[in-house]
C-alpha cells in the first residue's frame, strides 16, 4: 500500500482548515461574547468587592455610571441596564449601597435617571425597579417616544426590603426600614418604617 505523498497531506490540511474557518462565525457569535461577560463580571466582583452571578446579565454604556459598594450580591438571571437615550444626554446611573442583597431574576432598569438603593437592602426575586417611562403624547407610537424626564429616578433607603414580584415605578422614593409587600406596585413616596401593600401600595402599619 502506498503511503501518501507531501501533496495529498496538504490538501487534507487544507481541506480541515477551511472547515475549521467556516466555523469561526458560529464560534465568535456564540462563545466570544460569553467570554466577554465573564470577563467583566469578574472585573466588576475584583474592583467592588462585590459579589455578581456569572448569570447575570449587566447591560452598561459606561460601566463607571454603575456603582457597587463592598459586599452587594446581585443573583442569577438579574438583568441590570444603565443606558442613556441618546449621544449628549447621560443622565442615567445605578448606586447600591453596602451588603444589598438583589437575589434571582430581578429587573433593574436605571435608563433616563437615577437609581439609588441604600445598604442592607433585601430585594427579593422577580422584582422590576424602573428609572423612566416614556411620554404618551398622542399621535406618536409610544415605542418613539422620547423618555420622561420630568419625573425620573428611583430612590430606596436603607434596610428596605422588597418583596418578590414587587414594582418600583419611576419617581419613587422609599425610606430607611420600609417594607414593601410581595407583589406591590409602588409610586410615590413611601415613609420611613412602613409596611405598604397593595396595587397601588397603601400603608398597612408602621414596623415597630
Amino acid at each position: 500500500m502506498n503511503r501518501p505523498n507531501l501533496f495529498t497531506k496538504t490538501w487534507h490540511w487544507l481541506r480541515l482548515g477551511a472547515r475549521f474557518l467556516r466555523t469561526m462565525p458560529a464560534v465568535y457569535y456564540a462563545v466570544l461574547p460569553e467570554i466577554e461577560k465573564q470577563a467583566t463580571i469578574a472585573r466588576l466582583n475584583q474592583r467592588f468587592g462585590s459579589h455578581i452571578h456569572r448569570g447575570a446579565v449587566l447591560n452598561l454604556e459606561y460601566e463607571e455610571d454603575f456603582q457597587l459598594a463592598p459586599g452587594v450580591m446581585i443573583g442569577a438571571l438579574s438583568y441590570v441596564i444603565v443606558e442613556n437615550e441618546r449621544a449628549g444626554l447621560r443622565n442615567s446611573k445605578l448606586v447600591v449601597g453596602e451588603n444589598t442583597r438583589i437575589f434571582e431574576q430581578n429587573n433593574i432598569r436605571a435608563c433616563g435617571g437615577e437609581v439609588r438603593i441604600g445598604k442592607k437592602c433585601l430585594i427579593a426575586q422577580q422584582v422590576s425597579i424602573i428609572a423612566s417611562n416614556h411620554l404618551l403624547r398622542n399621535g406618536v407610537p409610544v415605542q418613539d417616544q422620547a423618555w420622561d424626564t420630568e419625573r425620573s429616578g428611583v430612590v430606596i433607603g436603607d434596610d428596605v426590603w422588597i418583596g418578590c414580584g414587587a414594582i418600583i415605578l419611576p419617581g419613587t422614593s422609599i425610606g430607611n426600614g420600609a417594607v414593601i409587600a410581595a407583589g406591590s406596585v409602588v409610586n410615590g413616596e413611601v415613609a420611613g418604617n412602613s409596611i405598604v401593600a397593595g396595587v397601588p401600595a397603601r400603608l398597612l402599619k408602621m414596623r415597630q
